[in-house]
């Protein structure tokens, strides 16, 4: 699932991909507004609603939850505070392997030759992901199979050499 915004130029900033079996909305606990914010399954998906309160009697009844959410919220902070990291420090190239490394550990099937990414993205969500337009991605993706890391294959992202991807998200 893709949980995003709409910004000020009408553009989709994507804030994250929720992997199967991760909690989203959790803000809303802290007492931020989830306005503006919208999710969209990228596979077909169940999403469960839990009322704040529901979720308060929760914790006070059973404190392992409560443990275990904040848990979960430090580790999305450590990822976007990674995933910031990368878009200011590096180039789109590099950012774009960094983010297709990072979907091979969430979803990536292995073949016997090669990982593919089951989910298609399109460009423009890519460059939602890691700040930039959409032709930035393609460029990115010339560069990436130009190095042997990676090709698209059906819509869907192939990666060819991991260690040359890993190279090219370093190398930015």
């Amino acid at each position: 699932m893709q949980l995003y915004e709409i910004g000020a130029g009408g553009e989709e900033i994507t804030l994250s991909v929720i992997e199967d079996g991760n909690v989203f909305g959790e803000m809303a606990l802290t007492g931020q507004s989830l306005k503006g914010l919208y999710v969209r399954a990228l596979t077909p998906a169940t999403v469960v609603s839990l009322r704040r309160e529901d979720l308060e009697d929760l914790i006070t009844n059973k404190p392992e939850v409560g443990l275990r959410l904040v848990r979960e919220l430090a580790e999305k902070l450590r990822a976007s505070e990674s995933r910031y990291a990368d878009i200011v420090g590096k180039d789109v190239p590099a950012r774009l392997a960094t983010l297709i490394l990072t979907l091979v550990d969430s979803e990536g099937v292995v073949s016997s030759e090669s990982l593919r990414i089951p989910t298609h993205y399109t460009h423009e969500q890519l460059g939602s992901m890691i700040g930039c337009k959409r032709v930035a991605v393609t460029r990115a993706f010339r560069k990436l199979e130009e190095g042997g890391a990676v090709e698209l294959k059906d819509r869907r992202i192939i990666v060819k050499n991991l260690d040359a991807l890993k190279e090219l998200a370093e190398a930015g």
